[in-house]
């Protein structure tokens, strides 16, 4: 589909554990005066259909576009399939496991208008208050400075894929590099910093643009998750 004019967002999705609540919270969010803003959720999860309340909604609306894989591709293949679906100006990536904010579009349009140049925009990636032992170690290690880079940077070469808007403009034939494993794993960490060095620009952070993002398995210890991010 061509759209026209710059004022024109994709927001991209790949999703295996297909969340009715954090997804449809995500369609209903409010649209920023004159902008088109179009919903690309790609499901890779083959045993688990699409929740009736999405399906329904998209029969009623336009502007929702899910897509089902036919075999498990992996985290890569699947956000390169939602990138490819869609036309807009902007690309706003949100992981399937985020509870966005309901403002969030309205900052991102935001901050367009003022640097409508800009590489993209880092969002910022809250946590909840840590719930026992492996949350604290989870903290001093370090790991998740990363989603909360928005606090502590004006910009960066790379963000995460939880909470992040990329120029296509700027972005060109690059997308994410299929070599890293199925389940995830650095792809993000690469993807971003090939558009960065493409451009010799880094993306903005915005602070303003939230999600929330629960710890994983309830705070179960669990370390598997860090040896694939390093």
């Amino acid at each position: 589909m061509h759209y026209p004019g710059e004022k024109t967002m994709d927001v991209a999705i790949a999703s295996f554990r297909l969340d009715e609540e954090k997804l449809l919270r995500i369609l209903e969010l409010p649209r920023p005066p004159g902008y088109l803003v179009r919903f690309y959720i790609v499901s890779d999860n083959l045993s688990l259909p699409f929740p009736g309340s999405l399906v329904k909604l998209s029969s009623e609306r336009d502007d929702i576009v899910l897509l089902q894989n036919q075999k498990w591709m992996g985290f890569a293949s699947s956000k390169n399939r939602s990138i490819g679906e869609g036309r807009g100006s902007w690309v706003l990536h949100f992981d399937d496991d985020v509870m966005v904010e309901k403002d969030i579009l309205l900052q991102y349009a935001e901050a367009i208008q003022h640097k409508p140049g800009a590489l993209g925009f880092i969002g910022l990636v809250n946590l909840p208050p840590t719930i026992n032992a492996f949350t604290e170690a989870m903290i001093i290690a370090g790991p998740v400075y990363y989603f909360k880079k928005a606090l502590y940077s004006s910009s960066s070469n790379w963000g995460v894929t939880a909470n992040i808007m990329v120029n296509r403009a700027k972005t060109g034939a690059i997308r994410f590099s299929e070599t890293f494993p199925k389940s995830g794993g650095g792809e993000d960490v690469d993807y971003f910093l090939r558009i960065s060095a493409a451009n010799n620009q880094g993306f903005d952070c915005l602070r303003q643009a939230m999600v929330t993002h629960e710890w994983w398995d309830n705070g179960k210890p669990g370390y598997y998750r860090m040896f694939r991010y390093g």
